[in-house]
């Protein structure tokens, strides 16, 4: 992957997660910030899943520069868990 191509779908996906986040708090638009969410999360698990099964050590930076840990499968159970409250949002 290039630079540019990483740049560019680093800012999509930062800006997909502030969009998501935003729109959660508004009771008009809940739905559709958990079913965001919820695809975020879906990518996110996805990526990980891949890069545990091909042996691929990579830092999280879940939460920024300071969670640099590497990936694992906590990671998988956090975005379970996360999972479970967007759905439990989607569905209330």
């Amino acid at each position: 992957m290039t630079e540019q191509v990483a740049v560019g779908a680093t800012a999509l996906l930062i800006g997909s997660e502030m969009v998501a986040s935003v729109l959660v708090f508004f009771p008009q638009t809940r739905q559709v910030g958990a079913m965001c969410v919820l695809a975020l999360l879906t990518l996110f698990s996805a990526l990980i899943v891949s890069a545990l099964r091909n042996g691929r050590t990579t830092q999280c930076n879940c939460f920024g520069a300071k969670s640099a840990k590497a990936i694992s499968a906590d990671d998988l159970l956090r975005n379970a868990a996360l999972g479970a409250l967007a759905l439990v949002s989607l569905l209330g």
